[in-house]
């Protein structure tokens, strides 16, 4: 789930009034359960009720998408698995929820988003593929975000 919000959080739809902000708060939602834990995922209702079409789905994963999974697959490998297991795939949703946080004040900023939202998605995919080395990079793109978001705060 990470994985699609951070994809989402870096994709042109957030461009739109109010989706970066939006996206960063579902994130929020979902990184507190992993962080403490949650053996389910809770979403609102209105998230839930959503409805893709295998249409919509066949059309976003064309020749296009394929092309770079395969890329992916071939980058991606189970590494320093232990850190995409408890403990530190909760201390990983505590740091995705920092990223969500540095969102927020990112979003008054143009093109700011996209450093937390890429850390997000490296987050996302490195705990879906079991690979530390994703999930330390992401770490690294998170305390940069954090950063950004302070010097963002201060600044104003």
């Amino acid at each position: 789930m990470l994985l699609v919000l951070g994809l989402f959080s870096i994709s042109p739809a957030t461009i739109l009034p109010g989706m970066t902000s939006a996206a960063a708060l579902v994130t929020l939602a979902v990184s507190l359960q992993l962080a403490f834990g949650a053996s389910h995922l809770w979403l609102p209702r209105v998230l839930l009720r959503l409805n893709v079409t295998r249409a919509s789905i066949r059309a976003a994963t064309g020749d296009g998408l394929r092309k770079w999974a395969r890329r992916l697959d071939r980058v991606l490998q189970p590494r320093l698995v232990f850190l995409s297991e408890t403990p530190f795939a909760n201390a990983a949703g505590l740091l995705c929820a920092l990223a969500a946080i540095a969102t927020l004040p990112l979003s008054l900023i143009p093109l700011a988003p996209l450093i937390p939202g890429l850390a997000i998605t490296l987050l996302g995919l490195g705990l879906f593929a079991r690979d530390g080395f994703l999930l330390i990079l992401s770490g690294v793109l998170i305390v940069a975000a954090m950063g950004a978001a302070l010097a963002a705060a201060l600044s104003v």
